[in-house]
């Protein structure tokens, strides 16, 4: 199974893909931002095709064909298409994701950035936070962390999720 791991940062244990940059303690929003290489934006761009046509006398011209009703999600920084989207599409950056993850755990930082990242090429992102200073025990002597996982994606498949 291949993990399609684009960028990653992770505090802990070496994931089982062995892909990533380790970071020797838990890290801030801003810090797994820029950590995990995620410090880039995306727009929505009306989608275009260029249509090759070939009149009289073999003579080839193209006429520039503009879409009102799709879209291409394009990240800034080096123009990679992610996804098509319909007029319907809301673009979330990356920043405003993890900005709503900051605004849950609060101003007392009730939880840390283990892991984030994106996968294939920037289409999907993700963050992972442990509740810091919680733990369930259901059963005497099983213990469980509480994490928070949060995902989007830049290519029109889903939703934000967390």
């Amino acid at each position: 199974m291949a993990a399609q791991v684009e960028t990653m940062a992770y505090y802990g244990s070496v994931p089982w893909h062995g892909e990533g940059i380790s970071v020797q303690a838990a890290m801030t929003s801003e810090e797994a931002i820029t950590l995990a290489g995620l410090d880039w934006t995306v727009s929505k761009r009306p989608a275009a095709a260029v249509i090759p046509i070939v009149g009289d006398n073999d003579q080839k011209t193209v006429e520039y064909v503009q879409s009102s009703d799709h879209h291409l999600i394009v990240r800034d920084t080096d123009h990679r298409v992610l996804g098509a989207v319909g007029n319907r599409y809301n673009v979330i950056q990356n920043r405003t994701a993890f900005n709503f993850i900051d605004a849950v755990v609060g101003d007392n930082r009730d939880a840390e950035f283990h892991t984030a990242g994106s996968l294939k090429g920037g289409q999907r992102v993700w963050m992972l936070a442990r509740v810091k200073d919680l733990t369930i025990e259901p059963v005497k002597g099983d213990i469980t962390e509480p994490y928070l996982l949060l995902s989007l994606s830049h290519d029109g498949s889903g939703s934000v999720r967390v």
